[in-house]
């Protein structure tokens, strides 16, 4: 079984909840994209309009065709029209008062391509998933480097950097070199934006672990494995609830979800106040709430023939997510045997 064979196997198109008008402060565009990822991809269009940020609501997967909603600020147009970037191509769309931000839509709509697959596969109709954050969330070490920033071991947390393929280990190592002890100094170079969700990334590794850890002792289940261990999802009778994301503020009135969440912290030698960074205040990280389950809407799934392997099938899978919930953890659970 394959998906993102080809980055025409995964298309995600953002369903919008932001209300154009005929004039505005703000040019609003469809982005469409093919193998970039939406930073990338903004940062080059910023360029070509000329334009300090370009605004948007959320990520998107690199290796796939996705399409979103932006915007820039004093931009016509007839300036969106006439940007080229290769494998970006702008619409426009309206005006408004207001950017695009992140969280500024409804929910994706996925079109998505499993390939290789045997012909005797049967795909049920799926109405729910479980909202686990799933690969993409956490690379190979964000939840190692979240993690040591919350244990306030900055040393660590630069030597996973340092030594680790991302676009800032260059300059993070050779600061470093220069700067023994100045562990600050050296995660000040890395972006805000980008600690802050790494750190958001050790967040989401500790609610998977949570929701898992509640639905193994609540109802019959299966295990999928992914990057940071395994995931459990019901076979049994329905669960749902809202579970916690970790931070320094976390409540709950859920005694089960409370106790599991402070097991899971005794485990990680973590407090919530860990969460509060005086020597970085801006990566203080705030807990929130996340539904343990979300509908999957407008299921289809249709087998025929693959093109690209002889002899064996693919599976045109498209549905609806809400915003935050991951379309390959809906792939997982259709192909894991309850």
């Amino acid at each position: 079984m394959l998906i993102k064979h080809i980055p025409e196997d995964f298309v995600v198109e953002e369903m919008t909840n932001v209300k154009k008008k005929a004039k505005g402060e703000y040019c609003y565009f469809w982005l469409e994209k093919r193998n970039w990822n939406t930073q990338n991809a903004v940062d080059e269009v910023a360029r070509a309009l000329r334009v300090r940020k370009v605004g948007f609501a959320g990520t998107k997967d690199k290796k796939a065709i996705t399409k979103q909603l932006c915007s820039a600020e004093n931009v016509r147009k007839e300036s969106i029209e006439k940007v080229s970037v290769r494998g970006v191509t702008l619409t426009f769309y309206g005006y408004g008062d207001e950017p695009v931000s992140l969280g500024d839509l409804k929910g994706n709509k996925f079109r998505i391509v499993v390939r290789d697959v045997d012909s005797d596969i049967k795909v049920k109709k799926l109405k729910e998933i479980v909202n686990y954050f799933d690969e993409q969330r956490f690379s190979r070490t964000n939840v190692d480097v979240g993690r040591a920033i919350v244990k306030k071991d900055f040393k660590k947390a630069v030597e996973i950097i340092a030594t680790g393929e991302g676009d800032y280990n260059g300059i993070v190592k050779d600061f470093i070199s220069k700067n023994k002890t100045n562990f600050i100094g050296a995660l000040h170079l890395v972006p805000r934006k980008i600690l802050r969700m790494i750190i958001g990334s050790y967040q989401s590794f500790l609610w998977n672990d949570t929701v898992a850890r509640f639905i193994e002792g609540k109802t019959k289940f299966v295990r999928v494995p992914y990057s940071q261990g395994q995931l459990a999802f019901p076979t049994g009778k329905r669960v749902n609830k809202k579970v916690p994301m970790i931070g320094f503020d976390t409540q709950t009135t859920d005694k089960e979800i409370r106790l599991i969440i402070h097991e899971i912290m005794h485990r990680e030698g973590i407090t919530f106040r860990d969460f509060i960074i005086r020597e970085f205040p801006e990566l203080t990280m705030e807990g929130a709430e996340r539904d343990m389950m979300v509908l999957v809407k407008k299921f289809s799934a249709k087998m025929m023939k693959d093109e690209l392997f002889d002899g064996r099938k693919k599976i045109l899978l498209s549905f609806e997510l809400p915003k935050g919930s991951y379309a390959t953890m809906v792939v997982k659970r259709l192909f894991t045997q309850s």
